[in-house]
């Protein structure tokens, strides 16, 4: 474990990105249209990820319990803050159990991967379970466990790849399509949903 310290410190570099504050001055307004798809890896590997489907995304949410205004929000979230950001904000409001554990996360509470880890195994819905399982990722990217992480990755890839727009928000996730399972010896960059990164990529239509 002694060899992954300096990846792991690495790691801990790169998820350095506070949560947008919500007080924060809002992001200039931009089409509500949701990006491309991510552009084909090379050397011939087929790209699996697919373009961000807004309108069923939104009628998934919708036999899930969100409300019409919940919907509004949501668009409207989009061009304020970035898809990434808003899809998430809108799951937490749906999930309150999930949203109670990712503030733990955001405190730096150590309980904060046993809460994920838990809300998850409760949450067999494949749109859900992938922001929770991107969330208990960056907890153990925090947490100085790679490997971890890596797991968590894989099982995303494996269960919940184009089902959220968290795909948008990490270019490294894309990465992991070029090789059948992640390396622990990998480096990932996994920001915040609200991190001025996420919002960028989510915007760049």
């Amino acid at each position: 474990m002694s060899r992954l310290r300096p990846r792991a410190a690495m790691l801990a570099a790169l998820l350095a990105v506070p949560l947008l504050a919500q007080n924060e001055p809002a992001a200039p307004a931009v089409p509500t249209g949701v990006p491309d798809a991510p552009a084909p890896p090379q050397g011939g590997v087929q790209n699996p990820f697919k373009a961000f489907d807004r309108v069923a995304y939104e009628a998934h949410l919708r036999t899930l319990g969100a409300t019409d205004a919940q919907l509004q929000q949501f668009g409207a979230h989009i061009a304020e803050f970035g898809v990434a950001r808003a899809a998430d904000d809108l799951v937490r409001a749906l999930k309150p159990a999930f949203d109670a554990a990712v503030k733990q996360s955001e405190d730096g509470d150590p309980k904060a991967a046993l809460s994920l880890a838990k809300v998850l195994a409760e949450t067999p819905d494949p749109v859900l379970s992938g922001h929770m399982r991107y969330h208990l990722a960056r907890v153990f990217l925090d947490g100085d466990d790679p490997e971890r992480a890596v797991e968590i990755l894989n099982e995303y890839l494996q269960q919940n790849i184009n089902r959220t727009p968290l795909e948008i928000n990490s270019p490294d996730l894309q990465k992991t399509c070029r090789i059948t399972h992640a390396a622990p010896s990998r480096t990932f960059f996994l920001p915040a949903p609200s991190s001025p990164r996420g919002r960028d990529d989510s915007q760049a239509a």
